[in-house]
C-alpha cells in the first residue's frame, strides 16, 4: 500500500468526509490545533529561558533582601534571598 493510496483511503472515511463538510467542527479543530502548537511552543519557550539562567526574580522581597553571589570568576552571577 502507498502512501497516496493510504491518504485517499483515510480521505474517503466516512469521518473525515462529515469534517470536510462541518461548517462548526473543522474550524474547532483548527483553533484547538493552534492553541496546542502555541502551548508548545510556550512551553520550550520557558525552557530555554530557563537553561540560559534567566528567571524571574523573587519580586515579593525588597531589594535589601536580595544579594548577588558570584561563582568567583565574575561571568556568572546568581540571586539568592538573603536568609535571616
Amino acid at each position: 500500500m502507498s502512501v497516496l493510496s493510504f491518504a485517499q483511503w483515510v480521505q474517503s472515511t466516512a469521518f473525515f468526509t462529515a469534517l470536510r463538510g462541518s461548517a462548526y467542527v473543522y474550524p474547532i479543530v483548527l483553533s484547538t490545533h493552534m492553541i496546542a502548537i502555541a502551548l508548545f511552543g510556550g512551553m520550550i519557550l520557558l525552557l530555554d529561558v530557563r537553561l540560559l539562567g534567566l528567571r524571574r526574580l523573587d519580586l515579593d522581597r525588597p531589594r535589601s533582601e536580595v544579594e548577588v553571589e558570584t561563582d568567583g570568576t565574575g561571568s556568572r552571577e546568581r540571586l539568592l534571598a538573603h536568609q535571616t
